[in-house]
């Protein structure tokens, strides 16, 4: 279910999620949620995220979700202590890919973020029953 991962990460009743490389969205215009235009922009490590900077991860880890299985994608205490807010989401049945997850600095301090540096964790939710087939744009880890 999981690739590029080693057993420290796997904690009691979570797995932590490693940032991979860090993106952009390179417009400052109105962005639709249905259709997003806007070209990403690959940001290097480490980067330093100022108090309320906003960017986009990647994860080291890829995942391939079977489908009596979904994932729940948040962020970890640690992380929240130090004013960083992890934007995450959830993760069908059939998902196969790394996962995207905002990071927004909403503390007072400037927070270097660095590549393998774990920053989120999902939490595996068995699935009861049969699961429709997933059809997403976003499966195989795409951005946009």
């Amino acid at each position: 279910m999981i690739k590029n991962f080693d057993g420290t990460q796997i904690k009691p009743g979570s797995v932590n999620i490693r940032l991979d490389s860090l993106y952009k969205i390179g417009s400052k215009k109105k962005i639709s949620p249905d259709k997003i235009t806007a070209k990403e922009c690959c940001i290097s490590l480490p980067y330093s995220l100022k108090p309320g900077d906003y960017v986009l991860g990647k994860s080291m880890e890829q995942f391939t979700l079977p489908k009596n299985y979904c994932i729940y994608h948040t962020h970890r205490t640690s992380t929240m202590r130090i004013g960083i807010l992890i934007v995450g989401g959830y993760g069908d049945p059939g998902y196969k890919g790394e996962i995207y997850f905002g990071i927004k600095n909403i503390g007072e301090n400037t927070v270097v973020l660095k590549r393998a540096m774990s920053l989120s964790k999902v939490i595996f939710i068995a699935v009861e029953g049969n699961s429709l087939p997933l059809i997403s744009r976003f499966q195989g880890g795409k951005l946009l």
